[in-house]
């Protein structure tokens, strides 16, 4: 389940060891809430043992900069603080489930 994040909290998971799953939005983006919804059954389903945040860029304005996101919603998954890998197109459950299952398979 995504988890909101202060621009504080989102920097503190980039330090982590562990993958993060970070999930770009604004609140009045239909688009945002649709994938959303769909991230948050990607999520229930895989059981990742590490988090996912929920960041919005309306209050965070510097990570929009720093990580050149250009709309909404951005998916971005990070390890050891350097960014994996970015998203824009949401296409599916199905696609979800398949890009972010290597994730939660050990060795990455």
């Amino acid at each position: 389940m995504l988890q909101e994040v202060s621009e504080e909290r989102f920097k503190e998971l980039l330090t982590a060891e562990e993958p993060v799953i970070v999930f770009f939005y604004t609140p009045l983006c239909g688009t945002c809430k649709l994938a959303g919804r769909m991230l948050d059954v990607v999520l229930e389903t895989l059981q990742l043992p590490f988090p996912a945040a929920a960041c919005n860029l309306n209050i965070m304005p510097k990570a929009a900069e720093k990580y050149q996101i250009m709309s909404v919603p951005c998916l971005m998954v990070f390890h050891h603080g350097k960014l994996k890998e970015k998203m824009f197109r949401f296409q599916s459950v199905e696609h979800l489930y398949s890009s972010l299952g290597v994730y939660g398979q050990k060795n990455n």
